[in-house]
């Protein structure tokens, strides 16, 4: 019997036709979501009918400025993010890695959980079919030791304003689903889907802070108007910069404390779907 550990597992990625790139310090999951369903019926009766593959992929890193992070976002707002493919699993199991030829990003979330803490980058991504495969470790790309992204080299203004943030995590749901028909589809392949069909885009954003924006107050019947924030997020030798455009606040809580304890305010944001319409417009933008 052959026993396998997390240091005989890989995965890598490549935006369009561009060069294959190993994730670098991640953990994640691949998986298939095309469950089955009981149709039971008298006298003890029971058949199994499978869903449509999904296949799914998850992966938490420390974020290294790699590319997926910039090609996740769509281009125009009613169409899919830029196309990848991605391999992964476990190295030298006799089919335990998987290939997914045409995937999306889904999801895409960035994070920080406050001082001493580095940046992290978390992906959903879905793709047409996941094909099983053997992979050894001369056939993978090498993860290029890189400077992790950390929390001494963040610089987070919300409203153009300074808040002493002490954390903060913007969330970028492409609403994309899995997609089929009744239609003929080719020997082998009846349960892969035809197509990832796109929904509304939904941008995200929370922030732990020791100050208030001004101009943000409920105590009237005027609605705030949307904000802008800026996230900068560096390693000491290079800067990526999250910008967010058209975020509403929500209604936040004023806790009552004990004598030393520090009040930490909670802002929620949320865009309006589908804010893309040009580059200037967009709910937001990576650079």
């Amino acid at each position: 019997m052959s026993s396998y550990v997390g240091l005989d597992d890989f995965a890598e990625f490549a935006v369009g036709t561009g060069a294959t790139t190993a994730f670098g310090n991640f953990t994640g999951e691949i998986t298939d979501d095309g469950a089955f369903k009981h149709e039971e019926g008298a006298n003890g009766q029971d058949d199994i009918i499978w869903d449509m593959h999904q296949p799914k992929v998850s992966i938490k890193s420390v974020y290294k400025g790699e590319a997926l992070a910039t090609n996740c976002l769509r281009t125009v707002y009613n169409g899919l993010p830029p196309k990848i493919s991605l391999t992964g699993g476990v190295l030298d199991g006799a089919n335990m890695a998987r290939v997914i030829a045409t995937g999306y990003v889904n999801g895409v979330e960035f994070a920080c959980g406050g001082i001493g803490e580095a940046v992290q980058v978390n992906y959903d991504i879905i793709g047409i079919a996941a094909t099983p495969a053997t992979y050894t470790a001369g056939q993978v790309a090498t993860a290029t030791p890189t400077a992790p992204y950390t929390w001494q080299d963040a610089a987070v203004t919300i409203g153009t304003q300074a808040l002493s943030c002490q954390d903060f995590s913007v969330k970028v749901d492409n609403g994309l689903v899995h997609d089929s028909s009744l239609d003929a589809h080719a020997s082998g392949s009846e349960r892969i889907p035809e197509a990832i069909r796109v929904g509304s885009e939904k941008v995200s954003a929370s922030f732990t802070v020791r100050g208030l924006p001004i101009g943000i107050d409920f105590t009237d019947d005027t609605p705030t108007l949307p904000i802008t924030a800026s996230i900068v997020v560096g390693n000491g030798y290079t800067t990526k910069t999250i910008t967010l455009r058209d975020q509403y606040i929500k209604p936040w809580a004023i806790e009552l404390l004990k004598g030393d304890e520090v009040h930490d305010f909670k802002l929620e944001t949320e865009s309006r779907y589908n804010a893309l319409r040009s580059a200037a417009t967009a709910a937001i933008a990576i650079a």
